[in-house]
């Protein structure tokens, strides 16, 4: 048996070796369990059970954002993208009933279901629900680089190209970008035509024109 928690927390690390996936799979069905389960079974390749699992918590969960984050990556990975929006906007709504500011756990967890529900909303054509989930998120996470940046596709979807290019204007650092990364690069050619600056250009291979 999986104890369930005591009080609402994010769920932290799943282990999804075959041996605990097993043990899960004989366990109680309760929200927790079923929770790590289904991360286990989706670790595995088992995606319609691990969907399956999840849904069976939801009625009981305590805390629906982490089953709803689940069922909205699910979504998006199988290209069903208005309905991952949507999924992660309850995540997000139901995480911010729950969270607590002070508590660096919180944190880290609103930051990263703040920026997948942005990105998602966006992707779907939803730009002033993704300006509700960016003003919730708190002013410290706001100023950190990926989410300088996430600020810039927000305005720009917004049609607020001005002042997405005074986000760049005034410089920021993504601290976890992976090296080749051309997300920047990316925005950046929507919004000019002029030649992505140096300092933004973490690109691994010629810019395009470039003499071989």
């Amino acid at each position: 048996m999986l104890p369930e928690p005591r009080r609402v927390r994010p769920p932290g690390p799943s282990l999804v070796a075959p041996h605990w996936r097993d043990m899960l799979e004989t366990a109680p069905a309760r929200p927790y369990t079923e929770y790590h389960l289904g991360v286990a079974q989706w670790h595995a390749g088992d995606r319609a059970q691990a969907v399956r699992s999840w849904e069976r918590a939801l009625p009981l969960a305590p805390a629906a954002w982490p089953l709803l984050r689940c069922l909205a990556v699910a979504d998006r990975e199988g290209g069903h993208g208005e309905r991952a929006a949507e999924r992660y906007a309850q995540a997000f709504d139901d995480l911010c009933r729950q969270r607590r500011d002070s508590d660096p756990e919180w944190t880290a967890a609103t930051a990263a279901l703040g920026r997948e529900a942005v990105e998602a909303l966006l992707a779907a054509g939803r730009a002033d629900d993704a300006r509700a989930v960016w003003e919730r998120l708190p002013s410290a996470t706001r100023e950190r680089g990926r989410f300088r940046l996430l600020q810039a596709a927000l305005l720009l979807a917004e049609g607020r190209r001005d002042q997405a290019r005074a986000v760049f204007d005034a410089g920021f650092e993504v601290a976890d970008l992976r090296e080749g990364d051309e997300v920047i690069g990316r925005l950046w050619a929507r919004l000019f035509d002029e030649p992505l600056p140096d300092r933004y250009d973490f690109r691994m291979r010629p810019a395009q024109g470039s003499a071989p």
